[in-house]
This record gives structure tokens, C-alpha cells and sequence, in this order.
């Protein structure tokens, strides 16, 4: 399934809506707008936080620009093993995937690769779901939750 991009007008966007900044996909966590001045139209300022690596980004516009949102997909796996570095699961349809890798892309994901590990060795009885969002070609897993 192919992620997709729609051109959002700006002052659509609002804080935690995300955005592509410089072709990352990014969740806004500060936006300020300027009135219209003596040199122009109305600009916008963007911070933002990659959604994957946690990097730190920030972008400028005019209101009226539009601006690319990422189609985030969203899903959500039964954990079936973790082996060294990669994570096996079912997915949608009930066939067994071994295509993730254990959370490595920012410091949050190291304490949550941690945590993870820490649950599925201690945990037997119980099922392990895995929360994956997905853009273009990159999937990673960003939480989980015991059942």
C-alpha cells in the first residue's frame, strides 16, 4: 500500500497535525502566524519533530501556500517473537511477517526496544500487540500494549 501526499492549505495545519518539512514526515509541535505586513502576504513559522528519528525541524510559508501532509498509516500487530533484532507478527490477513526491526531510529525508541523486550520475555499468557505507522518505504514501531 502506497502512502500518499495532499497538499493541505496552511491554515488548515494546527499543532500535532503533521506536515513534510524538507521531505521528512514531521508532527507540528509549534506554529506561529505573522499578520500581513509591508512586505507581503501572511507567513507562517513550523517546528515540528520527525515522527520517526525525533529530529527537529523547522519551515516557513505564506498562509496561502499549500503544503504537503503525509498520509500516515497506522496499524496495529499481534506480537508473535522477537529474534535478536528483528520482530516477527501477524498481520491483517493472519499470515506470519518478519519485516520490522526492533525500535532503533531515536533514543526514545532505544528505551522503547527495551521495554518491549522486557514485556515479551516476561510476559506468557497474555498477548502483545505492536502500534506501526508507516510512510513511503519506512515502517517502525512506536508503542505497544499488553491484552
Amino acid at each position: 500500500m502506497s502512502s500518499l501526499i495532499i497538499p493541505t492549505p496552511c491554515n488548515d495545519l494546527r499543532i500535532g497535525s503533521e506536515m513534510l518539512i524538507y521531505d521528512n514526515s514531521c508532527r507540528i509541535t509549534e506554529l506561529t502566524k505573522a499578520k500581513t505586513g509591508k512586505h507581503g502576504s501572511a507567513k507562517a513559522h513550523f517546528k515540528g519533530i520527525d515522527i520517526f528519528t525525533d529530529r527537529k525541524y523547522e519551515f516557513h510559508a505564506t498562509t496561502s501556500d499549500k503544503i504537503d501532509v503525509p498520509e500516515i498509516i497506522k496499524n496495529e500487530y499481534q506480537l508473535i517473537d522477537i529474534d535478536n533484532e528483528t520482530v516477527s507478527y501477524l498481520d491483517n490477513e493472519g499470515n506470519i511477517k518478519d519485516d520490522l526491526k526492533m525500535p532503533d531510529l531515536s533514543d526514545s525508541d532505544n528505551k522503547l526496544a527495551i521495554d518491549l523486550c522486557n514485556t515479551f520475555n516476561n510476559t506468557k499468557d497474555a498477548d502483545i500487540f505492536i502500534n506501526v505507522i508507516s510512510f513511503r518505504e519506512v515502517s517502525a514501531i512506536k508503542g505497544f500494549r499488553v491484552k
